[in-house]
């Protein structure tokens, strides 16, 4: 079924990805806004399973978002798609730096602030630079899709396509820091800690 291959990928992730000291938790997708203007999705996990407000989501491809609200059982999630959300990148090629930014649409993001000069190319990996803290850092966010540059002007305007699939995948991880983990577990008891991870 489509859910046992997600869980496949989810461990091939965990495998290979960057998780090394951070714990993660799996969790589903139990409804989604279908406001293109407030592009969230609700989890089935909350309060009583340790998540914190500003915590990084991932789907098995990349960064889906972060939590903005917390329940007891239940957790909204930002998508990286929607207009308030913004994602410190950088250049997997080349380690430059940018701004992802959401403009409200599922299929695309925008890079802010992107001279004219900088070394970038269409299909270029960016990932999660860890600028700021709020996000791990080496997470894939999107490819360079298109980058127009009118004569004259300074600044490139540069679309991403995010990685993860934002409006199909079913399961996703939640990720703890590790410094957050330490924070977190003196108030659970060690077995429950044991557990999250």
């Amino acid at each position: 079924s489509s859910v046992t291959a997600e869980l496949n990928r989810l461990r091939e992730l965990l495998n290979a990805s960057r998780l090394l000291d951070e714990g993660v938790v799996v969790t589903e997708i139990i409804a989604a806004s279908p406001n293109p203007d407030n592009q969230y999705v609700q989890i089935n996990k909350g309060l009583n399973d340790g998540v914190y407000l500003g915590q990084a989501v991932l789907d098995a491809y990349g960064l889906m978002g972060q939590v903005i609200d917390v329940n007891d059982l239940t957790s909204r999630v930002l998508l990286i798609s929607d207009s308030r959300h913004a994602v410190p990148v950088q250049i997997n090629r080349n380690g430059l730096r940018a701004i992802a930014y959401g403009v409200g649409a599922l299929n695309y993001l925008e890079l802010g602030n992107v001279p004219a000069t900088y070394d970038i190319k269409v299909g270029d990996l960016l990932v999660s630079s860890g600028l700021g803290g709020r996000f791990p850092e080496g997470y894939p966010v999107g490819r360079v899709s298109e980058i127009l540059i009118e004569p004259g002007e300074s600044f490139a305007q540069v679309k991403v396509t995010p990685e993860a699939q934002l409006n199909r995948s079913k399961l996703l991880l939640i990720v703890f820091r590790s410094d957050q983990l330490i924070n977190e577990t003196k108030s659970v008891d060690s077995k429950e800690a044991k557990d999250a991870l």
